[in-house]
């Protein structure tokens, strides 16, 4: 289902990306998992989905220490994270940004 679900939004955002003249490549989708298993989040990775949204450092922190390292995913704060508990996040763990 999380992959079915994927491919729609991920075609719509195609169909939306060239009508506006963009390339659907330059679009990153960031599935919010905030309050969602770990384990569906391997599932929406291994569907082709790379960025993820979290809200809580501690949520995101506990979550990361379940994925194998072999997962490249990127995650994205959805909130200013403070200087203190960049300390909690695992150094293998890529967060570009903040949104």
């Amino acid at each position: 289902m999380i992959a079915d679900n994927l491919a729609s939004v991920t075609h719509h955002i195609g169909e939306a990306a060239r009508k506006a003249g963009r390339d659907p490549d330059s679009i990153h989708l960031i599935v919010v998992s905030k309050q969602v298993s770990s384990e569906k989040i391997i599932e929406a990775y291994q569907a082709g989905s790379k960025y993820f949204g979290e809200n809580k450092v501690q949520e995101a922190v506990s979550k990361i220490d379940e994925f194998p390292k072999s997962m490249k995913l990127m995650l994205r704060m959805l909130v200013g994270i403070l200087s203190g508990t960049c300390k909690k996040i695992r150094s293998d763990t890529s967060i570009p940004n903040s949104i």
